[in-house]
This record gives C-alpha cells, sequence and structure tokens, in this order.
C-alpha cells in the first residue's frame, strides 16, 4: 500500500533498499516493500483535507480564531482595561488586524506545506512536512486556548505558560518548514515576531497587575533578582 501523502504510485523496479523507482529515476514511497518508509507522524486524511484547499486553509484559522473573539468580546471591553499596561502597548483595534492577517498567513503556508507533502518525490521532505504540519495543528490548539484562558478566565499568568509553550512551538515549526519549503517558512516569521511581542505584553501585564496570591509572591522573588543583579552590576567611571 502506498502511503497516502499523494505520491505518485507508478513504478518500474525496486532497486536494493526496497524503494520503488519509476521510469525517470524518482523515489517512491512504498511502505509494504519498506516499512521503515512510513512517515513518523501520519495525519488522518480528514485533517489533512484542511489543508489541501487554499481557501479552506486560510478561512479554517481565520473563522476560528474570530469566533473565539467574539465569545470573549465582553471580558475585553470591561475587564482588558482596568489593567494595568505595559510601554508599547497597541491600541484595542490592532489586534483584531493583526491576527486577521497572522491567521490569514499561517493558513497560507499550511497550504504550502501540504503542496510539498503531496508533490514530492523524496522520503525525507515528506517526512519533514507532515512533521511540520503535524506541529501547525499542535500550534493552533494552544493558540486558540490563549484567548479563552487570558480573556474568558481572566488568568493572565496561566495564559503566559500557554504564550510561552506556542512561540516555542512556533518558532521550532518555522525552522522545520525552512528545511524544505522556504516561502512556507517566510510566512511564519511575522507569526513568530508578533507572538515574541505577545509574550512580552502578556508576561508585564501579569507582573504589573500580580495583586496578592502566588503570583505576587512570584513577582516580589523576580523583584529581588532583579535588585540581586542591579547590585552585583559594578558602576560606570564617571567621565573626566
Amino acid at each position: 500500500m502506498y502511503i497516502a501523502c499523494g505520491l505518485p504510485a507508478r513504478f518500474t523496479r525496486l532497486n536494493g533498499s526496497g524503494v520503488s523507482v519509476n521510469e525517470d529515476s524518482t523515489l517512491l514511497l512504498h511502505s509494504e516493500l519498506n516499512p521503515k518508509m512510513s512517515l513518523r507522524y501520519p495525519i488522518p486524511a480528514t485533517v489533512l483535507g484542511l489543508t489541501s484547499n487554499a481557501v479552506i486553509a486560510v478561512l479554517t484559522p481565520v473563522t476560528i480564531g474570530s469566533l473565539i473573539g467574539l465569545i470573549t468580546k465582553k471580558s475585553v471591553k470591561t475587564w482588558y482595561p482596568t489593567l494595568r499596561k505595559p510601554k508599547g502597548q497597541p491600541p484595542r483595534w490592532a489586534f483584531p488586524v493583526a491576527w486577521t492577517y497572522l491567521y490569514g498567513t499561517m493558513g497560507y503556508a499550511s497550504h504550502l506545506i501540504a503542496e510539498s507533502l503531496s508533490t514530492t518525490p523524496f522520503y525525507e521532505t515528506a517526512d519533514q512536512a507532515n512533521s511540520a504540519l503535524a506541529i501547525y495543528f499542535g500550534q493552533l490548539v494552544l493558540n486558540f486556548m490563549w484567548t479563552p484562558i487570558f480573556f474568558g478566565l481572566k488568568k493572565p499568568a496561566p495564559a503566559l505558560v500557554d504564550i510561552l509553550a506556542l512561540t516555542g512551538t512556533v518558532f521550532y515549526m518555522t525552522n522545520v518548514t525552512s528545511k524544505f519549503n522556504p516561502k512556507a517558512a517566510y510566512l511564519f516569521m511575522p507569526y513568530c515576531a508578533w507572538l515574541t511581542f505577545a509574550t512580552y505584553l502578556n508576561g508585564s501585564i501579569w507582573y504589573l497587575n500580580a495583586g496578592d496570591g502566588p503570583s505576587s509572591k512570584i513577582r516580589v522573588m523576580i523583584d529581588y533578582l532583579v535588585s540581586k543583579c542591579n547590585r552585583s552590576t559594578p558602576p560606570k567611571p564617571k567621565d573626566e
């Protein structure tokens, strides 16, 4: 049985490694002839179908992200303005604009990855593309969790844990993607930059609004460590 990743099924001979070779000497994946050629993280066809069409790939994250935003809209208008904000806080209108753009670009990037998976004749590229898509769907889960945690539950600390995991995952996904599809990796770069900034905002808001409880104790510890570092730094000599 050929691996279901859209690779051509025609072959004429078999090389010594158990890999099918067609008339153009293009490598084909054939799991019965070589079980080790099976992809490490096979994605179900129904999930893979979300990225095979460019329009669906773009609309899926945009639509889900927009719906989650509508659910927490009240909290954004009432609770969020009461929080202390860090320097560099963008105006409120900038967030839906930025996220609509980022959801669209990441969705199209996922389509480009799916194209690489369905058209490549090489196992290594197919495995990398399949892994990148698996990571893509994983980061979408982390992404969609953040808004309900931060705005729905009004918990900046757990949201910070989520966005730290999300940022690390997206940077790793971008690195994996760059190995076989640089164009898709470039589309992820604004997402990486925005997540870095969003992590700063989330962390700063948590720090500035820690209040009482466990979060305040962590804040005191951070303040103590910062003060110790400042004391250990020798003063700069004054210019004569």
